[in-house]
């Protein structure tokens, strides 16, 4: 008996459209709307976002190889000066 993987994308794709929005995002990760939204203005977003006029979509394919990358998000930098054991 073969045992058949499914793949990410596969399970996704029948659910979500190919570009898909913040909120649909959210539902996907489990990661709050407000989160996607400040990463992005901060430029610390790991996915790639198209902007279409004033909104804003994520491609399908990215989010599933970023969840089949492990989905891990960025550590936070701290404001202000650098210590001295991070400048070394």
């Amino acid at each position: 008996m073969l045992s058949h993987a499914v793949d990410t994308y596969e399970l996704l794709c029948s659910r979500f459209p190919p570009l898909i929005t913040i909120s649909q995002l959210s539902e996907i990760t489990a990661i709050p709307e407000k989160s996607w939204r400040n990463m992005l203005s901060a430029g610390q977003c790991p996915l790639v976002a198209l902007r279409i006029g004033r909104r804003v979509r994520y491609r399908l394919q990215d989010v599933c190889a970023w969840i089949d990358n492990g989905g891990v998000l960025s550590p936070r930098r701290r404001r202000g000066r650098p210590r001295k054991r991070e400048t070394l």
